[in-house]
């Protein structure tokens, strides 16, 4: 509901919608490992999947001019749909050439038959229907350097179709790229506590929005297990953002009019993340686990994020489980983001089932 800014001319106006919307969902996958020699696995999944969705929308607008005449009724309909297939093909290939080294390889790609609409008061204002693809590469080598050191050391490269920001009736995509490396050591002083520390270098560019940027993090990692009933883990990770992107800015002049000028937007910042958990085996199917986070960042953007949770699981099997978590959210904004505060308490029951598989995420 919106009101006036001006006292000489009062209004009510209130909005609201009446929405219908249906929704199917369809995936299958099949796949198998076949062991080349007794050293080496070559993985194959194929996985089909199908989602329609379709949604019509009634707005309706009442406003009220408050001067004696009735209010006016204004009604816009509106709908959307939604038919997207998916064929994903993934390629994993794990070898060890020597007694200390392991090595990872995986092949990821997909393609997307999507057709979609909008239609908005009987005139067509969105609309795509064509093939999307994508494409992804990673591989990893681990090296035991000893009984007590290991380091690894991974890379990989995906491209993915993006919507572009360009105007226009029809969707257009576009690509975006992105290529990470990763190095990291591990230690093992004792049976029971492992200690590491990791780098990531990540280049990221996207032709939909006509950007770049790179994010480098740095962590520090440290677990450990007291006897077989009591485990904790904790980590920092410091991370740093430096993007930019084409853009224009636009001026107006009384003489002249308005003027679009090229122009740069960046975008820099560092968030420091600290985490810890902690779990107690009370039995090999109960064991209640409690974790916390704090977020600090600044640059750019300035905010402080804190999480907390408590969970009570059961395990069924060694796939499934059943529980209870209850998780506190508190957010802290600063500069542009000082309006966006919020805090919040969630109750979550839940089933998890897992999958087991080889292929790098």
């Amino acid at each position: 509901m919106a009101y006036s800014f001006l006292p000489s001319l009062p209004f009510v106006r209130d909005t609201q919608g009446d929405l219908a919307s249906d929704q199917s969902e369809f995936e299958g996958d099949v796949g198998g490992v076949i062991r080349l020699d007794e050293d080496t696995d070559l993985e194959l999944r194929y996985t089909r999947s199908r989602e329609q969705e379709s949604g019509d929308l009634l707005e309706t607008v009442i406003q009220d001019e408050q001067m004696g005449d009735p209010p006016s009724v204004t009604q816009s309909p509106s709908s959307l749909d939604i038919d997207s297939r998916q064929d994903l093909l993934e390629l994993g290939f794990s070898t060890e050439p020597g007694d200390s080294v392991v090595l990872d390889l995986g092949l990821e790609w997909a393609r997307e038959d999507l057709a979609t609409q909008e239609i908005v008061e009987g005139v067509t204002t969105r609309f795509f229907d064509g093939t999307l693809d994508e494409f992804g590469a990673e591989g990893a080598v681990s090296v035991d350097l000893g009984r007590s050191f290991g380091a690894s050391l991974s890379g990989g490269h995906v491209r993915r179709p993006t919507e572009s920001s360009a105007p226009g009736v029809q969707y257009l995509f576009a690509d975006d790229r992105s290529d990470y490396a990763e190095l990291e050591g591990r230690w093992r002083p004792s049976g029971h506590a492992t200690l590491s520390a990791r780098t990531r270098y990540e280049h990221l560019e996207s032709d939909a929005f006509d950007s770049n940027g790179e994010v480098v993090r740095h962590g520090l990692s440290l677990s450990s297990a007291s006897g077989q009933d009591w485990s904790w883990n904790g980590s920092f990770v410091y991370r740093t953002f430096d993007r930019e992107a084409k853009t224009n800015a636009l001026f107006f002049d009384p003489s002249t009019g308005t003027t679009l000028v090229p122009a740069l937007a960046t975008f820099e910042g560092i968030e420091r993340t600290i985490s810890a958990s902690t779990a107690y085996e009370v039995t090999s199917a109960f064991a209640p686990r409690a974790s916390a986070t704090a977020s600090l960042a600044n640059g750019d953007s300035s905010f402080d994020y804190y999480t907390g949770s408590i969970a009570l699981p059961w395990k069924f099997s060694k796939d499934l489980e059943v529980g209870i978590e209850v998780l506190y959210l508190d957010f802290e904004g600063e500069g542009l983001l000082a309006g966006a505060d919020y805090d919040a308490l969630v109750l979550e029951l839940y089933v998890r089932k897992g999958f087991e598989g080889r292929f790098p995420r």
